[in-house]
C-alpha cells in the first residue's frame, strides 16, 4: 500500500523565498548607498550580484505602502478613499524619485557630451 502522499508546504516556501528577496534587496541597497559608482560598474559588469532596479522599486513599495497606511492610521489622519486613490497615493514617492533621476542622468549626460566628464578647477 502506498504511503500518502504529503501536501506542498507552501508556508515554508514562502518564507525562504521571502528571506531570500529580503537578503538580496538589502545586500543591493547598502552596495548601492555605500559605494553607488563602483556598484553600478561592478553590476553592469556582471560583478555584483544585484537585484534588478525594478526588483528593488518592487520590493521598496511592498514594504512603503503597509507602512504608511499603518502610520496614517496610527496618527489619525485621513488616508486616501478607494483602491486607485490609495495606490496613486503610494505611488507618488517612487514617481517624484524617478523623476529626480531622470532629470539627474539627463543632465549628467548632457555635461559629458561638451568633451569633459568634470569641469575643470579655476586657478
Amino acid at each position: 500500500m502506498d504511503a500518502p502522499r504529503r501536501s506542498p508546504d507552501w508556508v515554508r516556501d514562502f518564507v525562504r523565498a521571502a528571506a531570500a528577496d529580503a537578503r538580496a534587496y538589502v545586500r543591493t541597497v547598502r552596495a548601492f548607498t555605500l559605494a553607488p559608482s563602483r556598484s553600478a560598474s561592478a553590476w553592469l559588469a556582471g560583478d555584483l550580484a544585484a537585484m534588478n532596479p525594478l526588483g528593488v522599486l518592487a520590493s521598496a513599495a511592498v514594504v512603503v505602502g503597509p507602512v504608511r497606511q499603518l502610520a496614517l492610521a496610527v496618527l489619525g489622519l485621513p488616508g486616501a478613499d478607494g483602491l486607485v486613490a490609495a495606490v496613486a497615493s503610494s505611488l507618488g514617492p517612487f514617481v517624484y524619485y524617478a523623476a529626480l533621476g531622470t532629470i539627474a542622468h539627463v543632465s549628467c549626460a548632457s555635461c559629458r557630451r561638451g568633451g569633459r566628464a568634470r569641469p575643470s578647477p579655476s586657478r
